[in-house]
């Protein structure tokens, strides 16, 4: 489990180039972007990025109930984060850039979907998406996955 955050990053930053290995851990970097008081303070974020968040695990334990070993649910949440400072409406001559974000998030989802993390008993599988636009131009793509990791308490 403490790994599967890393195996998506070093997956992510390796095989999409334009996004120049700008991938990070999502801790509300999106949201202080925009709050304007002294406790926001974070580094100037570059456009386009990608955020992961592995919100919730759901346990079983197998093998009865003195057992070291857990199979759980993996909740990730990846979003991409774009600028879109460009005019899209159909007569700017531009439209295509419109086109050009969604083959990003394709690209993105293709790369995951499918892909098997280490020590996991499932491919991660995505369960929903959604897009959401922001202040200051900016435009977030969130894909949210499921896979099952076996957690084996005696390995140390």
């Amino acid at each position: 489990m403490e790994t599967l955050f890393n195996q998506i990053q070093q997956l992510v930053a390796d095989k999409i180039e334009w996004l120049d290995r700008n991938v990070d851990e999502d801790y509300g970097q999106l949201e202080m972007l925009y709050r304007d008081d002294e406790d926001s303070d974070t580094y100037p974020l570059t456009f386009p990025l990608v955020l992961i968040d592995i919100p919730e695990t759901s346990w079983t334990t197998m093998g009865g109930a003195f057992s070291k070993v857990q199979s759980g649910t993996v909740t990730v949440n990846v979003k991409l984060a774009m600028d879109c400072y460009d005019d899209t409406h159909f007569t700017s001559g531009t439209a295509d850039k419109a086109q050009e974000r969604a083959d990003k998030v394709h690209e993105l989802h293709s790369l995951l979907q499918g892909w098997m993390p280490m020590h996991s008993s499932s491919p991660l599988d995505r369960k929903t998406s959604r897009s959401q636009t922001m202040t200051k131009g900016i435009k977030v793509y969130e894909l949210n996955y499921e896979c099952r990791m076996i957690d084996d308490a005696t390995q140390v």
